[in-house]
């Protein structure tokens, strides 16, 4: 997932059944990469290396899909990225994909504001204070 689009790597059958989700993310674009296992992974991962972030960036994965699931696409996919850090999305991925009504929008909006001014006015102070 970068800033402006999903990027969901699979096989044909997996992205047939991602498909209906194109039109429907809003503003985020959804790109489907479709790898051929006749083919390799070769070219899959060469188009997929332009979407990665640098090396000293996290990349961001469904953890528990990420650490339990072994095939031979993902495991050479953990192959090629090396030592990069990965960070798990599910959380905020499942957010954003989920149904929101403007009641509960405006909940959203007013509480990340809310947090924001507690984490800036009173959270760090009173932590410099502890810490010295």
């Amino acid at each position: 997932m970068t800033e402006s689009k999903f990027i969901f790597v699979g096989s044909k059958k997996k992205c047939d059944f991602v498909r209906p989700a194109e039109n429907a993310l809003g503003k985020m674009k959804l790109e489907l990469l479709v790898w051929d296992k006749k083919a390799g992974f070769e070219s899959l991962y060469h188009n997929l290396e332009q979407y990665l972030p640098s090396k000293d960036k996290a990349l961001g994965v469904l953890q528990k899909e990420y650490d339990s699931h072994s095939s031979k696409l993902v495991d050479t996919f953990k192959v090629s990225l090396g030592e990069r850090k990965t960070v798990d999305i599910t959380g905020g991925l499942s957010l954003c994909l989920s149904v929101k009504g403007s009641d509960e929008m405006g909940t959203l909006q007013k509480s990340a504001v809310l947090t924001n001014k507690v984490l800036k006015r009173f959270f760090v102070s009173a932590f410099c204070h502890f810490l010295y």
